[in-house]
């Protein structure tokens, strides 16, 4: 996708098409908020040569084909991954569900994330998931209909690992680590759905105060 001159444009909603790639982005000096789901996307690199990168604070790229190497690609500053700084200062929010990820290698370098939506992958251990311990200002995770998710005490092992977590899937964290469900059963794309109009209206609360 190409787009020039763009510079005010905060929000990018691209859902339900047929792109493959992203490009073009330069020119987008103030874009907060970037939605490519349900795409055919295989990788994200293009983020990382452009501007947005340092200004992104909601990245959705859930419903594409994203592997372990296309993300490390696009979010990775160092392909070989021995550094610690990352060019996404801003982000916050990221939704990668129902892709073709089998670890969090990707994340290591997003300190600022705050919201991270993984579900629907093929991530199955807890090793594949070391990378979440750096990850100290995570407060909420997805990772339900992951192989991980039927591992014996799931969702209190994680909530020991990352203990800035207070909700893991649709459960919030219990004083005892975790906790029970807290809302209705929804399906996985409507709850994805009700989610990011829930960090919109977070966004726009921010703007007015």
């Amino acid at each position: 996708m190409e787009l020039i001159n763009l510079t005010l444009l905060e929000e990018l909603w691209l859902g339900k098409n047929k792109i493959e790639r992203i490009s073009g982005l330069t020119g987008l000096a103030s874009l907060r908020r970037l939605d490519v789901q349900s795409n055919r996307l295989t990788t994200i690199d293009g983020l990382l040569d452009s501007t947005v990168a340092s200004t992104l604070e909601e990245l959705y790229l859930s419903h594409n084909a994203i592997t372990d190497e296309g993300a490390i690609s696009g979010l990775l500053s160092s392909s070989n991954n021995d550094t610690t700084s990352s060019s996404f200062t801003m982000l916050t929010t990221l939704d990668l569900s129902r892709n073709r990820l089998t670890c969090t290698k990707p994340f290591a370098e997003l300190t600022t994330l705050e919201d991270l939506w993984i579900s629907g992958n093929d991530i199955k251990t807890f090793n594949d998931i070391d990378e979440l311990r750096l990850l100290t200002n995570l407060d909420s995770v997805y990772l339900e209909y992951n192989p991980l998710d039927k591992e014996f005490e799931y969702r209190k092992r994680l909530a020991e690992m990352i203990p800035s977590l207070t909700q893991i899937d649709a459960n919030k964290i219990g004083g005892n680590g975790w906790g029970g469900y807290s809302g209705g059963v929804f399906d996985l794309a409507e709850r994805m759905r009700l989610m990011q109009d829930a960090a919109i209206e977070r966004a726009k609360k921010t703007e007015t105060s």
